[in-house]
């Protein structure tokens, strides 16, 4: 989906924000996410600006790990800490 909504808004694939293979990047999302695209939307958008930010081009886990706690901990969707 989020390749789609890449594509369609004019990026290119070898521009695209995640490794090809990275698996785990996208077990974070659909886990913070719970399988629900406007909250994987979200993640996607802010960690595109968060990319930008550090000057980088493509995301690491930890990465989006990050923003998707930082992002859906607000308001209603708020995450539950799977850490502890």
């Amino acid at each position: 989906m989020l390749q789609f909504r890449w594509q369609v808004a004019g990026g290119k694939t070898e521009d695209f924000p995640f490794e090809e293979n990275d698996v785990e990047s996208f077990n974070i999302l659909f886990r913070f996410s719970k399988g629900l695209p406007r909250d994987a939307i979200k993640v996607g958008d802010e960690l595109l600006k968060h990319l930008l930010g550090k000057g980088e081009k493509k995301a690491k886990p930890s990465d989006i790990e990050h923003v998707a706690k930082k992002t859906l901990q607000k308001g209603r969707y708020k995450v539950r800490d799977e850490t502890k």
